[in-house]
């Protein structure tokens, strides 16, 4: 049976698939915290600062239709792929990409409230490429979306969790077009 959210709820899952009571009811081992709302996120993120930990954010399930826009463009089915952020990704994403350093990498710091947007990046992103593959010869995918700002979310895929695993977010100026000139 799904779970039915609320209007605010639905805001922080947009476009991803919701877990049903018995998914939920499996992830009940400690280690996985689904989102519901931002104060998970928030809550998720400010543990992760104090403690080095297992624990993962599920944010939802990959639906059809975004698999299939993303499969069209890069060749990978993430269907019914968990997003997943780990602990320790937010720990490097809040002590490499989080302080006034960035700015000298052209870069923006990532504040707590930009973790909201990870979402919205993944279902409404401009840009989707292959940037690498891993270790275990794994894709390395790079969503970059427009929101007042450039952001950038890097993530791989596991098949054996069958998870699309958050690895680091970062945020640049947006680059306005050039206005065209008349000849």
């Amino acid at each position: 049976m799904q779970k039915l959210l609320t209007k605010n709820e639905k805001k922080y899952v947009s476009d991803l698939i919701y877990y049903t009571i018995d998914e939920i009811k499996n992830f009940k081992n400690g280690n996985v915290i689904v989102v519901k709302d931002k104060k998970d996120i928030l809550f998720f993120v400010d543990e992760a600062k104090i403690n080095s930990n297992n624990k993962k954010l599920y944010f939802g399930k990959i639906g059809s239709k975004l698999s299939n826009k993303i499969n069209k463009q890069i060749k990978i089915n993430l269907n019914n792929y968990n997003l997943s952020l780990k602990n320790m990704s937010v720990r490097h994403i809040l002590n490499h990409h989080s302080n006034s350093s960035e700015v000298l990498r052209g870069q923006i710091p990532i504040k707590k409230t930009n973790f909201f947007c990870i979402p919205k990046i993944i279902t409404k992103y401009d840009k989707v490429e292959i940037v690498g593959f891993t270790m275990q010869n794994k894709p390395i995918i790079k969503f970059i979306k427009k929101i007042k700002n450039e952001y950038h979310l890097i993530c791989y895929v596991s098949d054996k969790r069958h998870t699309l695993e958050i690895k680091t977010l970062y945020k640049k100026r947006a680059i306005s077009p050039c206005p065209m000139q008349n000849p």
